[in-house]
């Protein structure tokens, strides 16, 4: 391969894709995936208007559908490394080896902020805070936020309550009764997912897959209502369920990891540089999301 700019460049590139299709990009699975190419990303809740009211003998006035967006900016990352010429002469296998190292740690990357912003969700300022009556001081996931302009409140935050047949039932319990702001009952909860740290695993996969809730074999109606376990690594002993369809936390991959391959500006050797754009956010609604933090 000595000075084979072109060998190079094929060498990278497959080795580098090989790496990344077997990446563990599993945290991406909590999320819902979003892949729009803009530079911000706008997401719209619909907040509602209340349920129907009985048909009358004239026309019903017509209601605007309230909604409330939140903005999301791309985030790019980069790295760069140089391989020098001699080195790769020297062993042959070095730019395989480098750029499968650079889609490993692409993948890192992404699942560090997939976990980085689920575990924020505890402290992260509701985006509604002081509008449609949230108090000041609201979190994402809290034990009070206001619905239906206030003072009625709900909680998302299942407090310090390890992972059980028993907690899950509770969560989901949670979002069954979940109202919108508009105080009606959004009929969650049917089929949700699981997302635990390493601590929890074990119980999680237990739930989604048992039949029975207890050494003493009582059926266990748990298992029809997992539809995925997503295990991130950092999330520890906190768990999370989330609705599969009104599921809040949001994926923007605007451009998956990948690699460029250029000769360095010196001449000595190559430069493998490896780019992705990737966003973490959530809704402005929480509905959708309870999570533990134990």
């Amino acid at each position: 391969m000595a000075n084979d700019l072109a060998k190079v460049k094929t060498t990278a590139f497959t080795s580098f894709s090989e790496a990344l299709a077997a990446a563990p990009l599993g945290a991406l699975a909590a999320c819902r995936l979003i892949t729009t190419d803009t530079a911000n990303l706008s997401l719209g809740t619909g907040i509602g208007t209340g349920t129907w009211s009985v048909a009358g003998a004239t026309e019903a006035s017509p209601t605007d559908i309230d909604t409330v967006k939140v903005e999301l900016a791309s985030v790019n990352f980069e790295i760069v490394e140089m391989i020098k010429w001699h080195d790769i002469n020297d062993n042959p296998d070095i730019v395989a080896q480098r750029a499968a190292l650079l889609a490993n740690r692409g993948a890192a990357t992404i699942r560090d902020a997939v976990s980085t912003g689920i575990l924020g969700l505890f402290t992260l300022a509701h985006p509604m805070e002081l509008d449609r009556g949230i108090l000041a001081g609201t979190k994402y996931i809290d034990g009070s936020i206001e619905f239906d302009g206030g003072p009625a409140t709900q909680s998302n935050l299942l407090g310090a309550a390890a992972l059980s047949q028993s907690t899950f039932a509770t969560a989901r319990k949670t979002l069954r009764g979940y109202k919108g702001q508009d105080g009606v009952v959004l009929g969650m909860g049917e089929r949700v997912k699981l997302i635990v740290g390493e601590d929890h695993a074990d119980v999680a996969y237990e739930i989604a897959n048992s039949g029975v809730t207890s050494a003493a074999l009582q059926a266990s109606a748990n298992k029809a209502g997992v539809s995925d376990v997503v295990v991130i690594p950092g999330l520890s002993t906190k768990w999370f369920m989330a609705d599969e369809v009104n599921n809040p936390l949001i994926a923007w991959m605007r451009k998956m990891p990948q690699i460029d391959v250029r000769e360095s500006a010196t001449g000595l050797g190559v430069t493998l540089a490896g780019t992705a754009t990737f966003t973490f956010g959530v809704t402005a609604s929480e509905a959708g999301i309870v999570g533990a933090n134990f």
